[in-house]
């Protein structure tokens, strides 16, 4: 891969010329070979020399070429990268302005009730002993005593006990009836 200085890129075109033909290393006796041909006589020797010229021209012109179409391929791949490079920043820019509109309505949501609570927290000593003096059950905060619990588990135990003696003594006279009808037959 051929690399370029970026500080050529904000140059002329004939200094751009100038760097690309240092880079690809066109001879420099190109021009004599030339003129040197084209100044022989019109012999085997002249063709097979012109020949020869032109076929170092191809070569030179095909690696030229190749070198082009590689930085043509480069200069995609950097446009690419800078493409994606651009498209996460829009995105990152759209989420932080999103977070931005968020944060400031909450701000304000909360400039405009600080004023009512930073009164609450003014008086809060004076409301925690005006409510100390106010009497209050424990049971409403507490729910049922441990005491009424274990009276409410007893009373079930106790229903359940007295159930179960009830449905052995129907047993028990459905068991005498049929007994006594079974007698009377």
């Amino acid at each position: 891969m051929m690399t370029s200085d970026m500080n050529l890129a904000l140059e002329s075109v004939e200094v751009l010329k100038g760097a690309m033909h240092n880079a690809v290393k066109v001879p420099q006796n190109t021009q004599a070979q030339v003129q040197g041909c084209l100044n022989m006589p019109a012999t085997y020797n002249t063709v097979v020399a012109r020949t020869q010229l032109a076929h170092q021209f191809y070569e030179h012109v095909s690696e030229v070429a190749r070198m082009c179409c590689q930085l043509v391929h480069d200069q995609h791949l950097q446009q690419q990268g800078w493409a994606a490079v651009v498209a996460s920043l829009e995105d990152i820019v759209a989420a932080f302005r999103a977070r931005h509109d968020a944060f400031q309505q909450n701000f304000v949501e909360y400039l405009s009730g600080r004023e009512e609570k930073v009164a609450l927290l003014q008086f809060f000593e004076e409301d925690l002993k005006l409510l100390a003096r106010i009497p209050v059950f424990p049971e409403f905060f507490l729910g049922k005593t441990q005491e009424e619990e274990e009276e409410e588990e007893a009373g079930k135990k106790r229903t359940s006990t007295a159930q179960k003696k009830r449905r052995k003594s129907r047993r028990m006279r459905r068991g005498q009836e049929e007994e006594e009808e079974e007698k009377e037959k």
